[in-house]
């Protein structure tokens, strides 16, 4: 699966399966049969890498109709941030996110994605404390690895190289084929000018990704609300040889 819509976003879609599923055997209602449809085909197309721009359009506008359904449905709140987010919308998402917190403080996801969008911002420490919740609540997430990338990313955000090359460590000792971690652990040694190292980990999100590119990550990145932010990132990742 591609690393610019991270599992997350998956792992979302397929929840909402199993929910309305769920649901159906209570309330056999046309309009939430729609809605299961359209999320089974959206999951084909995640699974096989052909997610585009018009796809998460229609997971937003499937997520608002899940919401009007349960205007308390923290799945449906997070499914909303996670595609104002990977559209760069962050102030949106971040909205979003603090609503599912509200709405359900003891799931460790809404508070992981809030620290997600805290991070972007530059709050890097209001991340850590949101991340520090979600471990407490779920220390065995299945989405540790991408918690894990989130904060690395924060860090990098506010130019704490060191403390990124750590998290995105963590990131791939929980989960080593998830390319995010690689892809940070790259830029961040790469800024550090240790290029043996950033190499190392360019060369490891290159066999997760192959063709991966410069300029792909410039258009699809969502991470960094400052341009000048993601200029840096790239240039890390360019000092550790990924073709422009």
């Amino acid at each position: 699966m591609s690393d610019h819509l991270p599992d997350t976003l998956m792992l979302t879609l397929s929840s909402h399966l199993e929910l309305g599923k769920s649901r159906l055997q209570t309330q056999p209602d046309p309009a939430l049969i729609k809605l299961i449809v359209k999320a089974h085909r959206l999951h084909e197309k995640l699974m096989t890498e052909n997610l585009g721009i018009g796809d998460l359009a229609e997971a937003l506008e499937n997520a608002e109709r899940g919401l009007a359904l349960d205007d308390q449905n923290t799945l449906a709140l997070r499914s909303i941030g996670l595609v104002h987010f990977f559209s760069k919308n962050h102030d949106v998402a971040l909205s979003y996110y603090e609503r599912a917190v509200a709405s359900n403080p003891n799931e460790a996801e809404n508070w992981a994605l809030l620290g997600a969008a805290l991070g972007v911002a530059g709050d890097y420490d209001a991340a850590l404390d949101r991340f520090e919740t979600a471990l407490r609540l779920s220390p065995r997430d299945v989405h540790t690895a991408t918690w894990y990338s989130y904060l690395a990313v924060a860090a990098f955000v506010i130019g704490r190289d060191e403390e990124a090359a750590q998290w995105s460590v963590k990131t791939v000792q929980s989960n080593p084929q998830f390319p995010g971690g690689y892809r940070t652990l790259a830029a961040s040694y790469g800024n550090m000018g240790r290029l043996t190292e950033a190499e190392a980990a360019r060369e490891k999100l290159q066999e997760l990704l192959p063709h991966l590119t410069i300029e792909q990550l410039r258009e699809s990145l969502p991470y960094f609300k400052n341009p000048d932010g993601l200029e840096r990132y790239l240039d890390g990742l360019r000092k550790a040889g990924l073709p422009e």
